[in-house]
């Protein structure tokens, strides 16, 4: 399997509750920078910024073949900022982002987006966004790896600040990071970057209700499709979820999933490890719906008719999402929309 924006371990297909449709991705982040498309996009400058070159090149790459090359000419300023959008991962310590680069100017630094979904950026209507910073660049014309330790930290270390702004109502749960931001500038002139192996080390990486609006509904990988979420909002036939833009919302609040495959291990447990919701690979059993109703657990479920003992209303309680399984590809799309459909149907009174 090529290097190139993979995502390692498990990519599969979920339908969730609310009948839309979303992606859960488990594994490492990294990028390899081996195919041909180009990753990084010119987002914002203070310095007049403006790319001259802007390619994959084939050679002296840090590993492998290929790597990202970028020449960007600036004015007087202090940022230019290469943005790479990535799933969204929840802020951890352990997340640790990780570049390789080369330029020919000193001082460029790594950063990564945090994104605040429980508060509202005033301005915009939006979830805040605040950037936390990385090492910096200085071993010009060699590669040099830039990280970012302790996320949770240096995210917990800016949130003082940010209550005295936007006041005290500021709150880091459910934090997530989606984007890697990379700040060029080191002067007037002309910059040259070669970038490669971006890498993400996490657990868990969860997309299900952050996915990029502005991308088409199915986007391939190298191991399964991704069904991404309308742009439309959503209300599910249940009140307690719904999609608010690109927001989940459980009870009116919103709601980062943290998901882990079930292996027999008790949901108390699971949860005291931080995990709010459970894939589980078969139909859940009575005791469990209760177990994880008591505890505020959700539950993520194959699209089977429920079992006998209990309704799909039942189940429905509970459910956040219908796992329609792993390694999927565009021709199983007609009977992925066959069972959406019978899913409905099982929903429907008539």
């Amino acid at each position: 399997m090529p290097r190139s924006r993979r995502l390692r371990i498990v990519c599969g297909l979920i339908v969730c509750c609310f009948w839309n449709t979303a992606s859960l991705v488990r594994g490492d982040f990294q990028d390899g920078f081996e195919s041909s498309k180009t990753a990084w996009q010119l987002r914002h400058s203070d310095c007049q910024a403006r790319i001259l070159v802007h390619e994959r090149q084939f050679q002296d790459a840090h590993s492998g073949a290929g790597c990202e090359h970028l020449e960007i000419r600036m004015g007087r300023g202090t940022y230019a900022h290469l943005s790479y959008d990535i799933p969204p991962v929840r802020v951890i310590d352990e997340l640790k982002p990780g570049l390789w680069i080369k330029s020919n100017g000193r001082h460029l630094q790594l950063l990564v987006r945090v994104v605040l979904p429980r508060t509202i950026d005033p301005q915009s209507g939006k979830p805040l966004k605040f950037l936390i910073r990385g090492s910096r660049y200085e071993l010009v014309g060699q590669w040099q790896r830039l990280s970012i330790n302790r996320c949770r930290e240096s995210m917990m270390a800016q949130i003082p600040s940010l209550r005295s702004q936007f006041g005290s109502t500021v709150d880091p749960k459910q934090a997530f990071i989606d984007m890697i931001v990379l700040n060029t500038y080191a002067g007037p002139g002309t910059t040259k970057i070669w970038t490669d192996d971006l890498r993400i080390a996490t657990p868990i990486i969860s997309s299900a209700q952050f996915t990029k609006q502005d991308q088409p509904d199915l986007e391939t990988s190298n191991t399964s499709p991704i069904l991404r979420v309308n742009k439309t909002t959503t209300t599910s036939t249940d009140p307690g979820i719904q999609l608010q833009g690109p927001l989940l919302l459980v009870e009116k609040r919103p709601f980062f999933p943290r998901i882990i495959e079930y292996n027999g291990e008790s949901f108390q447990w699971l949860q005291k490890l931080g995990f709010n919701t459970v894939a589980l690979k078969h139909q859940p059993t009575a005791d469990q719906i209760v177990t994880a109703k008591r505890l505020g657990m959700w539950l993520i479920v194959p699209p089977k008719a429920p079992s006998a003992g209990h309704s799909l209303q039942t189940i429905r309680d509970r459910c956040l999402a219908f796992d329609l399984g792993n390694n999927l590809t565009q021709d199983d799309l007609p009977a992925i929309s066959q069972t959406v459909r019978s899913i409905r149907d099982l929903e429907s009174p008539n």
